[in-house]
Order: C-alpha cells, then sequence, then structure tokens
C-alpha cells in the first residue's frame, strides 16, 4: 500500500480520527465491517475511543464525536501527518496556497494544527510528544 512503509516519522501518517454526528452507531458499523475492538479514552473526550483489530497490539486511530466543530458539520474521517516541527509545516502550507484551520496547539500527545489544502481538503500535522506512547506502525 502506498506510504504503508514510511512509519513513525516526518511526512508519515500517525493517526486518524473519526469524527461522527453518532459515534455509537460509527462503532457499531466499523465494529461489524472490520471487527474492530474500542476502548475509551476519557482525557479525549466523554464519547472518544481507540480502536483496533483483536489480533493486533497496536492502537490504529481514534473515534469520537464532532468535538466543539460547527453544527451541521458532517461525519469525516481526519488523518494526522508526522511532522519535525508543526509551526514550520503551518508556516510551508500557508506559503503553499493552505489555509490554517486552527493555529498550533499543545496537547498532552504532542504538538498539532489544522490545515486544509488549496481544494478545502483538510488534515492534521503532528508532532507527537516523544515521552507519550504512540501507535507503532512499524508492521
Amino acid at each position: 500500500m502506498i506510504g504503508a512503509s514510511v512509519v513513525n516519522e516526518p511526512g508519515s501518517l500517525v493517526w486518524e480520527d473519526l469524527r461522527s454526528t453518532d459515534p455509537d452507531t460509527a462503532r457499531s458499523f466499523y465494529g461489524a465491517l472490520f471487527g474492530y475492538e474500542y476502548e475509551a479514552l476519557e482525557m479525549a473526550g466523554p464519547d472518544y475511543t481507540t480502536f483496533q483489530l483483536p489480533t493486533e497490539p497496536h492502537v490504529l486511530g481514534g473515534m469520537g464525536g464532532l468535538m466543539g466543530l460547527p453544527d451541521g458539520t458532517p461525519s469525516h474521517w481526519l488523518v494526522y501527518f508526522a511532522t519535525a516541527d508543526v509551526d514550520a509545516a503551518v508556516s510551508a502550507a500557508q506559503g503553499a496556497g493552505g489555509t490554517v484551520l486552527a493555529p498550533a496547539f499543545d496537547t498532552p500527545y504532542g504538538r498539532m494544527a489544522c490545515l486544509a489544502d488549496p481544494d478545502g481538503a483538510t488534515f492534521m500535522v503532528m508532532t507527537p510528544d516523544p515521552s507519550q506512547p504512540g501507535p507503532d506502525r512499524s508492521g
């Protein structure tokens, strides 16, 4: 798969979120489709869970509600790309015609920002906190 051989380094996918208008229904759907198992991650929000395959020890991503997004926002997947420097990535995105949707901010998981490409596709850039365990995408 394209991109699957690049893991845990700048430019690689480091996380994916499903932001849903109905997270319980989404969990039922993806659980039935892929066999995902879920675990609550309370520090991320009351209806937020991580998901993983029962045969794998590694968390694949998270699922939760819209988490403060404006009314009318549809359910969507949001990918997170690793970067060595979030602030530099924000500047580079703006210089290349992108839009900053949420300026760089710090979380317990690392520094991140929400961006959109020139066509409006949204994504996150993130410098993971090295003291926090992250998903092991090494295979």
